[in-house]
């Protein structure tokens, strides 16, 4: 079986702006959840906490023309990439073009663009609608600019199973890689649902925590206590290669 090695990897999430910080931040016991950043109505949105990336200066990692022209999840997943490719010593010219992929796992994509999309239509007119809408919320985009900003010209394709998204990605890239198609995938998920649609819909179905006043032990999944998940944000690169182990 061809061995795989993961030479580089990068996150941004409600814990830290790094993989490093996010694990120390992790393995210390703190937790990124609070109260959303943005305002709602008490009487109308039953769960008002959430796991968001709030210490992540994204235009000045992007630039902020770059950034304007992404979704939430797609800037995430840039900024875990630029670490993940930084951390492997990245070199684009060592690998063929076409034998490097870009798998990326997503639940919903774009889902704020989508809000704002619908709202500016209902509210100011179709015609004031963003060019960027549609694109910012596909939840393919960020699979492909990944492969732009890498220079993929492999495989390029986003997984969308739910909660499963990620793994699922990582899982067809190793597939990739031990079925000879290609030497090298990037590969993670990145998600950004965190908005006022995704915690009326999730509340409705009785899915979210309710801890309010108090978000900080609002997620104990393995707590006979628990009465619900908390929504969150955030995005992981990894660049996998199976030429690593060749001399």
């Amino acid at each position: 079986m061809t061995r795989v090695a993961v030479t580089g990897m990068g996150a941004v999430t409600p814990l830290g702006a790094t993989a490093l910080s996010s694990f120390e931040a992790l393995v210390a016991g703190r937790t990124g959840v609070d109260r959303t950043s943005f305002p709602l109505d008490e009487q109308q949105y039953e769960s008002r906490i959430a796991a968001e990336v709030r210490d992540v200066d994204i235009a000045g990692v992007l630039g902020a023309r770059e950034a304007r022209r992404h979704g939430r999840y797609t800037q995430l997943a840039l900024v875990a990439l630029k670490e993940a490719l930084a951390d492997a010593g990245w070199d684009a010219m060592r690998y063929e073009r076409h034998r490097l992929a870009s798998i990326l796992g997503v639940g919903f994509g774009g889902l704020e663009a989508l809000e704002e999309a619908a709202e500016t239509a209902i509210r100011r007119g179709a015609r004031r609608v963003s060019p960027f809408g549609i694109t910012m919320l596909v939840p393919n985009m960020a699979a492909g600019q990944i492969a732009t900003v890498a220079a993929a010209h492999g495989p390029c394709w986003a997984t969308a199973t739910a909660c499963a998204s990620g793994a699922h990605a990582i899982g067809q890239a190793v597939r990739l890689l031990r079925d000879g198609t290609v030497d090298a995938v990037i590969t993670g998920g990145a998600e950004a649902c965190v908005t006022p649609l995704a915690l009326a819909g999730f509340a409705r179905m009785g899915a979210l925590s309710t801890r309010n006043d108090d978000p900080l032990r609002a997620a104990r999944p393995f707590d006979r206590d628990r009465d619900g998940f908390v929504i969150g944000e955030g995005a992981a690169q990894s660049l996998k290669d199976s030429s690593a182990f060749v001399a």
